[in-house]
């Protein structure tokens, strides 16, 4: 193994790290917005249902993942344990993603949100995590695998289009 090569880290060259919770009354919220309308509206459609949740953070917290000072990712989880799609006392996820993808994709940052979520989850007593992943958001649907989700259903959405429920049991 001496010619084995160093293991690539790419977040040794970080120097602070920072969870921000983010509701309608945050500095941090037109980043919410922003980022909702240019991520999700071309898979999901209009978001302005999901920015007035996440404003309000009635039944969900949103956290945005700053790195250096600048907003990389964030994560909508809702606030209490979930029974839905025949999953008992799961954390819902609702939204994850990277803002800036084309810059931060590899870069660890979607490992470093699910990190912040199975915390979330481990202090609710969560017995797992689920979501859910359209058909068509290729990249999420592969991430959410490499992250040890499975899919639990697949819901039909009719004109050929499905809807993944992924599970992650927590030990």
């Amino acid at each position: 193994m001496a010619n084995a090569l160093p293991k690539f880290n790419p977040l040794k060259n970080i120097d602070k790290i920072k969870f921000i919770q983010v509701n309608g009354n945050s500095q941090y919220f037109p980043i919410i917005i922003k980022s909702f309308k240019e991520r999700l509206e071309h898979l999901y459609g209009n978001q302005d249902k999901g920015i007035e949740k996440v404003k309000k953070s009635d039944d969900r917290i949103c956290e945005v993942l700053f790195v250096n000072k600048s907003p990389v990712g964030l994560i909508v989880l809702k606030k209490e344990l979930q029974n839905e799609y025949g999953i008992s006392n799961s954390l819902e996820l609702k939204t994850l993603f990277l803002i800036n993808p084309e810059k931060n994709s590899g870069q660890g940052y979607g490992t470093l949100l699910i990190k912040r979520i199975l915390i979330k989850a481990k202090k609710l007593k969560a017995q797992s995590i689920y979501c859910t992943c359209a058909q068509s958001n290729i990249n999420s649907f592969l991430f959410i695998q490499k992250m040890d989700f499975t899919v639990h259903k697949i819901i039909s959405k009719g004109d050929n289009k499905k809807e993944f429920v992924f599970k992650r049991n927590l030990k």
